[in-house]
């Protein structure tokens, strides 16, 4: 008894010593994060970077060490929670939520040499002058500028008014949106209104009072406030005169704003009450998501059983934005970490070395600000929707050739700041399957018979123009079977609906074979058209998202396999090709294109497979365990031979139903543990004939083999069920 303690307190001994030795040696590396943390923006950047944080530390973490999250909340002294922040671990800084709070750290953070990154605030005045400060949303004057011009341009305004905070966030919004009016010359601002906390009420009850008096003749009302005055200017604007029309900021989509607006009853009651018809600019508008953006909401989700806001998709790209710029810094000193770090944001310069994020490719501009387009949405039923019609920034400079003034006169360019952004069209598209035969595993082949539709506003839109990019044989559209205009609250729209019946090729993967899923894609893209002038989007109303898996499931007709999932989103095309033309040859170039992806991910009857393949195989494994309960050679032989024999057939049979592959699928891994519990057998047999004059060797090599044999076998069958299961996620 005590020499089994003493093994076993040795054996806890060694735990520790190895538990303790990695935590000295594998330090981890620290990221600050700060911020309002006990407000629902404050939670949400926790959630957006934690999460992040937590799928690079399962992947092994960064140059070997775990990435650990430092929190800080700067509700109340900002000054003070900075210094703490420079005397931490912490190599870089994620945040300040708000411009007030990032432009009182930010020289704090460049004196002591620690970079900053924020995903929230706007400030223009943030990234000037200043190396160490950073930016993945826009800032203030891009926004206000761009409001400006879809207030007058797209929503046909000719009066706007100004409502703003006279503190340095609202200020900076409301004097990019009055410039920009001035610029456009035919926008008047017919009001402008400051405020203060100790005003606010007062300022708000004249608004209220020139609205409800003047109505369609006060214009649009440009709000540039946060979102708890937003709020209750919001609630008494509406309450007076429900149609008040207003455009917003970023503030609009905050957790803030969306967790305040939805405790309201009348919106609990119908949803949009107070905010239906909003326009704001949004960093993360699902309806143009790719499918990073997709994975990223659905790991959200499982996580935090919600779906993600805005502030937390953009800290969880500030969060990727910073572990990437930690990449290969050597374990040297905190301040020399920290100078490398901000040194590698800076290589993030252009689109080439862009982190693709979920709010989109994310470089720096040479202020440290990105580099991007600002998505404008609607809020429609209590949730904001991709409006119709948006400016993109321009990638392809063939665009600019010949005349431009036409374009600037129609609304179809614009410039803000230095960057030149086109109006891009808005087109719905829907399919509905009709069904999915001939799926051949050899070549990744399937055929699908599916209705495809566009919906689109009376812009000209060249349908049969689309390319799609893995069809094996594609013949064009044809001729629509639907083709209709029809007036709606939006405007004139028309629906052309396709009827299209083609091959498609995918690009199946059998590492899992026969517990493998395979997805089945449809994609295609306009063979011109590139995405600053046109962006498809998913028309989820149309489709009746609802329920698709199921609807799926009874049009595909492929035996042994039944669909697990669907999917319908927008992704991005890339192109970095000059196309001879010398204008490119020196210059930044990446052309987007527009992708429509349709993913039907299937899933084998891996139970049905193993039981028709392989019960056979599984009762001659069976069997060969007789070997250890008999001494006669020729059975021991035969055994071993019986089950080389049918596992070596049905191998060649599966393998021939399989495309030429360089590496192994699972079923493999069960043909090898049949080939090598055959050799064992076999060895086992001769062993025991060998020695069979040793009757105590053979009677120890009997029981031995008695207790390993099933347990080698449970091992296996273990390691494939574990497999199974797995793939069943």
């Amino acid at each position: 008894m005590l020499k089994h303690m003493k093994k076993y307190i040795a054996f806890i001994s060694i735990v520790l010593v190895i538990f303790i030795s990695w935590k000295l040696f594998n330090k981890a590396s620290y990221i600050a994060v700060v911020g309002p943390m006990q407000t629902a923006n404050g939670e949400a950047m926790v959630q957006g970077a934690q999460l992040y944080v937590d799928q690079i530390n399962q992947q092994g973490g960064v140059n070997g060490k775990s990435v650990e999250l430092l929190l800080f909340d700067d509700a109340i002294d900002v000054k003070k929670i900075a210094e703490q922040v420079v005397n931490s671990n912490a190599v870089a800084v994620i945040g300040h939520y708000d411009s007030k709070s990032s432009l009182a750290a930010a020289p704090i953070y460049q004196k002591y040499g620690i970079p900053m990154i924020t995903g929230s605030a706007t400030v223009d005045e943030l990234t000037k002058n200043n190396d160490w400060a950073f930016r993945i949303t826009f800032n203030n004057s891009s926004q206000g500028a761009l409001l400006a011009n879809y207030a007058f341009k797209n929503l046909k305004y000719q009066n706007a008014s100004i409502l703003f905070d006279e503190g340095v966030y609202g200020s900076t919004l409301a004097t990019a949106f009055e410039q920009t009016a001035k610029q456009i010359d035919n926008l008047n601002i017919k009001y402008k209104w400051g405020f203060n906390k100790d005003n606010f009420h007062d300022v708000l009850k004249r608004v209220v009072q020139i609205f409800s008096g003047e109505g369609k003749e006060a214009g649009i009302l440009f709000l540039a406030t946060h979102s708890k005055e937003a709020l209750e200017a919001i609630v008494a604007l509406r309450q007076e005169w429900h149609y008040t029309p207003i455009i917003g900021a970023d503030f609009l989509s905050s957790s803030q704003f969306n967790k305040q607006i939805k405790q309201l009853p009348q919106e609990q009651i119908q949803p949009g009450y107070f905010t239906d018809g909003i326009y704001l600019t949004t960093q993360f508008a699902m309806d143009i998501a790719d499918e990073l953006a997709i994975k990223f909401e659905s790991d959200f989700v499982d996580r935090h059983q919600t779906k993600p806001s805005t502030t937390a998709a953009l800290y969880y790209d500030t969060a990727k934005v910073a572990l990437h710029a930690l990449q290969k810094i050597p374990a040297t000193k905190i301040k020399e970490q920290r100078r490398l770090l901000k040194n590698n944001l800076w290589k993030m310069s252009n689109s080439e070395n862009s982190i693709k994020g979920v709010t989109g490719p994310i470089y720096f501009d040479k202020y440290g600000d990105v580099v991007k387009s600002i998505p404008i949405s609607v809020y429609k039923k209590g949730e904001p929707e991709i409006a119709l019609s948006q400016y993109r920034l321009l990638t392809n400079p063939r665009y600019l050739k010949g005349d431009i003034l036409p374009k600037i006169l129609d609304g179809q360019l614009i410039k803000i700041d230095e960057n030149v952004m086109t109006k891009a069209q808005i087109v719905y598209v829907g399919m509905d399957m009709n069904e999915i035969t001939n799926l051949n595993t050899q070549n990744s082949t399937f055929t699908a018979d599916f209705y495809l539709w566009f919906r689109f506003k009376t812009e000209s839109f060249a349908d049969k123009e689309i390319n799609f990019i893995n069809a094996v044989n594609f013949n064009g559209l044809g001729k629509p079977i639907i083709n209709e205009k029809y007036d709606t609250v939006k405007g004139i729209f028309t629906t052309r609906t396709y009827r299209v019946k083609t091959r498609f090729k995918g690009s199946f993967d059998f590492h899992n074979y026969p517990l493998d899923r395979q997805i089945l894609p449809i994609q295609f893209r306009h063979q011109q058209k590139t995405r600053d002038i046109l962006i498809y989007i998913v028309d989820h109303y149309g489709m009746r998202i609802d329920n698709i898996v199921d609807r799926y499931k009874k049009i595909f007709f492929v035996d042994g396999w039944q669909v697990s999932n669907v999917s319908f989103f927008e992704g991005v095309q890339e192109n970095d090709s000059t196309f001879g033309l010398p204008y490119y040859f020196h210059s930044q170039q990446r052309m987007e294109y527009s992708l429509f992806n349709v993913t039907i991910e299937i899933k084998r009857n891996a139970l049905n497979f193993i039981f028709k393949n392989l019960f056979p195989t599984f009762i001659l494994i069976m069997l060969g365990y007789g070997i250890f309960f008999t001494t006669t050679l020729s059975i021991q032989l035969g055994l071993g031979v019986n089950i080389i024999l049918p596992t070596s057939i049905l191998h060649v049979r599966l393998a021939s139903q399989l495309p030429n592959i360089a590496y192994f699928t699972l079923v493999e891994y069960f043909f090898y543990m049949s080939y090598l519990l055959a050799l064992l057998c076999i060895g086992m047999g001769l062993t025991m004939h060998s020695y069979e004059k040793n009757e105590k060797f053979v009677r120890k090599l009997t029981l031995m083999g008695r207790v390993w044999y099933p347990v080698f076998v449970l091992i296996c069958f273990t390691f494939v069920v574990f497999q199974y299961f797995a793939n069943l996620r």
